[in-house]
């Protein structure tokens, strides 16, 4: 007898799952939520339910254990019940009830129920997590290998699941599934809680129906700013600009942005174009010795060097760790470019122009907005000394040969002058008539005699330039100092 109850024991051992008889093991799966993919979420008012406010929020959820996630569902009429393979380290299986399939009639095809859940709590002293503020109901997925994770995983094998089949479902070890916030369901309903700091949770089988190796890496949290019950006037004086910059050839040279802005900020876009014959190429973006230098992020989030467009894009923090931008004025990123080739008088404009759908912003979580815009000029100096060289010749001197340039542009549809600043004699900003009256009467009264040495020596009394003086005096002119 007892030989017969030892040859059973065996042969039950044999059969029961977790049997280490022969030293097989279960190779179970170990899903996780990620973090990173929570800091995407945003408001949406308008979507489903007009009028109602929602936080929309993605969510991935790799495998990272040491054996795939395979969910396999039974014929019939949905909903059916679905049961998870767990595979043995000796090429062996079993099955456990794991769950249920159903069809989801928005996305329109199978789905696993409650696979995750995305939920509002409340932020204790010291950050601790609270209570639930408010709970989001469980989200179906159809579950698939969306993208490489981590290869190096042991036990990878590439991707076994790679489409939403109606009874087979799964994740291989190293890929992962994502929802993406544009989805529906990808939401937590908002419209009545309390404007506040909260913790966005995300949980992945929240009701521990998959068997894995560990249960305790199965949620992910981030803290965010509520406001949205807040009310704002946006203002049309917040405004951002260029500082110009006059440049060398074979320099490195910089623009500085400065904005002006009465909200906190948060974040910043700033979409970059530039045009013009100034020979350079663009290095780099910095926010060091301005005011957002302690920002946590700075990222060109797109760029094409071919169409000279760049994007830039700056964050204090993600998580909150850092403050908001305070209201106020001043420079917040340089752009420095290398010269390389040139002449007096090259440009380049610089422009906000959006570009791979990124537009000129101001924001926060709870708003965003476009500031009013000023364009810039980069140049080599065409002007030396005061104005008056309206051809840019090499003399440097005003003569008949610029009234004769001036004369042709205006009435003749000559060349434009050479030399913007050169050729505005009376500094109004724009080149016009005036500026023609003013050459008139520096070559009318030219050949007017002056005692040049008592100029001179009236001009050093002064500390001024006597160049200058002489010009001046002798012409009876007002023409002004170049920029």
């Amino acid at each position: 007898m007892r030989s017969l109850s030892n040859i059973f024991l065996i042969l039950l051992l044999l059969v029961l799952p977790g049997s280490s008889v022969f030293s097989q093991a279960d190779l179970l799966p170990d899903i996780t939520i990620l973090p990173e993919y929570l800091y995407g979420w945003g408001f949406d008012s308008t979507f489903i339910i007009s009028g109602t406010m929602f936080i929309r929020l993605s969510a991935a959820t790799p495998n990272i254990g040491s054996g795939r996630l395979y969910l396999r569902g039974e014929p019939g009429t949905l909903p059916t019940d679905v049961y998870q393979r767990i595979f043995r380290t000796d090429g062996t299986y079993w099955e456990r009830l794991a769950g249920t399939f159903d069809f989801h009639s928005t996305h329109e095809h199978i789905h696993f129920e409650d696979w995750a859940v995305y939920n509002l709590r409340e932020v204790l002293p010291d950050d601790e997590v609270g209570p639930i503020a408010v709970a989001g109901k469980k989200v179906s997925f159809c579950i698939v290998d969306l993208e490489l994770y981590d290869s190096s995983l042991p036990n990878f094998q590439g991707s076994l699941f790679a489409g939403c089949a109606p009874l087979l479902q799964g994740l291989s070890v190293g890929y992962m599934d994502i929802y993406d916030k544009t989805l529906v369901d990808q939401w937590i309903e908002i419209e009545n809680i309390p404007a506040g700091t909260y913790f966005l949770e995300a949980l992945v089988d929240p009701e521990n129906n998959i068997l894995e190796s560990n249960i305790d890496n199965n949620s992910a949290r981030i803290k965010l700013d509520l406001c949205h019950n807040e009310q704002y006037t946006f203002p049309n004086a917040d405004t951002l600009f260029f500082l110009k910059s006059n440049v060398d050839t074979f320099s490195v040279e910089k623009i500085d942005i400065s904005i002006t802005n009465s909200l906190l900020l948060r974040e910043i876009t700033i979409p970059i174009e530039w045009s013009g014959n100034l020979n350079f190429v663009f290095d780099s973006v910095s926010t060091a010795g301005h005011r957002t230098e302690y920002f946590e992020d700075l990222d060109i989030v797109a760029k094409d060097l071919r169409i000279n467009k760049i994007a830039v894009w700056m964050r204090s923090s993600g998580d909150l760790s850092l403050p908001d931008l305070s209201p106020g004025s001043g420079t917040v990123l340089s752009l420095f470019f290398s010269v390389e080739s040139g002449k007096k008088g090259d440009s380049a404009i610089f422009e906000i122009v959006p570009f791979n759908n990124k537009f000129m912003e101001f924001g926060r979580a709870c708003y965003g907005y476009e500031p009013e815009i000023a364009a810039a000029v980069m140049r080599i100096p065409c002007c030396s000394g005061i104005r008056g060289n309206i051809n840019n010749d090499i003399s440097g001197e005003t003569n008949i040969a610029d009234l004769t340039f001036f004369v042709n542009y205006f009435f003749r549809n000559g060349a434009f002058p050479g030399c913007e600043e050169a050729a505005d004699l009376d500094a109004s900003g724009e080149i016009n008539i005036s500026d023609l009256l003013e050459a008139v009467g520096f070559i009318i009264k030219h050949s007017m005699e002056y005692d040049f040495e008592k100029v001179k020596a009236k001009a050093i009394e002064h500390h001024q330039d006597p160049l200058i003086w002489i010009r001046l005096l002798s012409c009876g002119h007002k023409f002004l100092k170049c920029p």
